[in-house]
């Protein structure tokens, strides 16, 4: 197993991220509500792909983030083996 890397110091904007969790957070609780209050699973299904694709966007904003880090501060070889890391996680969430 790969030792894992922290996230780049200047990930473009931190608190718009964690934002976008706590909200994530909430979709993920109203779906257990709804699952719990038996909503029409038509309900259900939206609330749970909206939360997905919102974590689909915080995925893409931590990658574009890292992706800048590694083209502004490394030098070739180095950014090219870090961008080739770093499309290697992309591939792994899509």
């Amino acid at each position: 197993m790969a030792a894992s890397k922290k996230l780049s110091k200047d990930l473009c904007d931190l608190n718009s991220i964690c934002v976008r969790l706590h909200r994530i957070n909430g979709q993920v609780a109203a779906v257990e509500r709804m699952l719990n209050e038996k909503r029409d699973f038509v309900d259900i299904l939206q609330q749970l792909i909206a939360a997905r694709q919102a974590l689909d966007k915080v995925a893409t904003l931590i990658l574009q983030s890292e992706a800048k880090g590694c083209l502004s501060n490394k030098k070739g070889s180095i950014a090219h083996k870090e961008l080739g890391r770093i499309a290697n996680a992309l591939f792994k969430i899509t």
